[in-house]
């Protein structure tokens, strides 16, 4: 082993790494790092090289400590590990695909020869790479139901396996919605919410300026299936002098190709992390149009903390976990009612102040608390 860890923490996307991307596992892993009880390292999924070649490296934003065949360690910060892998062939489902996968799971092995270390899964579709590591517990963050997400519909059987496997072999199973409990027959289960990042909580020093200066109804998250275009479309037509910001990357054009043509609607793109909280600062209302379904039952949505850690009034579709905010945002059961309270709002927004301190009790630094005093100071 190159080095003594004593949580490994496997399955982080390194593109998401390399952009600050404002995904759960980074922020608990960052909350993790300040706990100062640990040290960390980050096992990113494995990127096939051709793939690296074009979307550029983290190499130059990271202090790289040892490079060896097919991978590299990095320092983060004081305490916390990265380590990224070449795939030398893609992600597919083919004899020289699986031995490739094997040699990047010899690999590990060889890396984290001891058995001291607290594992923690966060995507089942890299379980491969633990298979053979020697940890002392094993927890899978099972957050949202991928055999029911729409983009995973071809790997639902591989992924229907693994949930199985992770069932019967983990320790602790950790969830982010009540409703995903249903999932698993482990009686050791966890329910760990979505929280706050705390750069939400800073002043934002530079505020956003838009071309527009109608109210602005706005969201914030990756553009995909989960998003009722109906609603987005209704709120387009019914209420005049707005503009719908859509600040996000579009992953799934095709689905979103009936707004293109309406005036009042900007899809801004995809940003850096770090300007979130200044864009959501111009939001006169957040949104979260989700559609219902098995999979958005498996969610927790950050956008809802992340709209009222910047004290912007929230509009919902009654999706899992908008419940626990009930007096603090607006849930509402069909597209109607979403247009008259978003036109409500803009006339009588939610106090900021309560909002602000609503979102402060959902930090990750106290969830990372939380489920160490619950859970992991328990593991020897």
């Amino acid at each position: 082993m190159i080095y003594n860890y004593d949580f490994v923490i496997v399955g982080v996307e390194e593109q998401l790494e390399s952009n600050d991307y404002g995904e759960r596992t980074r922020m608990f892993y960052k909350a993790l790092a300040k706990l100062n009880k640990y040290n960390v390292l980050i096992v990113c999924s494995p990127v096939f090289f051709i793939k690296r070649i074009k979307t550029g490296s983290i190499s130059t934003k990271f202090k790289r400590i040892y490079s060896g065949f097919l991978y590299t360690l990095y320092e983060i910060e004081l305490g916390v590990h990265l380590l990224t892998f070449n795939s030398l062939f893609p992600d597919r489902d083919s004899f020289i695909s699986k031995l490739n996968k094997k040699i990047i799971s010899k690999k590990l092995q060889v890396l984290l020869n001891d058995s001291k270390y607290i594992l923690w899964l966060a995507k089942p579709m890299v379980k491969y790479l633990i298979d053979g590591l020697r940890y002392k517990y094993l927890i899978f963050d099972a957050i949202d139901n991928l055999m029911e997400h729409p983009q995973y519909s071809k790997k639902y059987k591989y992924i229907q396996r693994t949930y199985k496997e992770l069932d019967d072999k983990s320790n602790l199973i950790v969830v982010a919605s009540e409703n995903q409990r249903e999932q698993f027959k482990s009686k050791n289960i966890y329910l760990m919410r979505n929280a706050v990042d705390e750069i939400f909580f800073r002043e934002i020093k530079y505020q956003k300026k838009w071309k527009s200066e109608k109210k602005i109804i706005g969201y914030a998250g990756s553009l995909q299936e989960r998003i009722n275009v109906e609603i987005l479309k209704k709120i387009s037509e019914q209420i005049e002098d707005i503009e719908i910001l859509l600040v996000g990357p579009n992953i799934s054009p095709n689905h979103f190709r009936d707004l293109y043509s309406c005036k009042n609607i900007t899809f801004a793109g995809a940003v850096p992390f770090e300007e979130i909280p200044s864009y959501i600062s111009i939001f006169d209302v957040g949104i979260v149009p989700h559609v219902i379904s098995e999979f958005t039952n498996s969610m927790n949505p950050l956008k809802i903390f992340e709209y009222l850690a910047c004290g912007i009034s929230v509009i919902t579709t009654p999706i899992s976990g908008s419940e626990q905010f009930k007096d603090y945002v607006d849930i509402c059961f069909d597209t109607v009612q979403f247009v008259d309270c978003i036109k409500n709002r803009l006339m009588n927004p939610r106090e900021a102040n309560l909002l602000k301190e609503v979102a402060s009790q959902h930090s990750w630094r106290n969830r990372v608390l939380e489920i160490y005093e619950d859970k992991l100071k328990f593991v020897e």
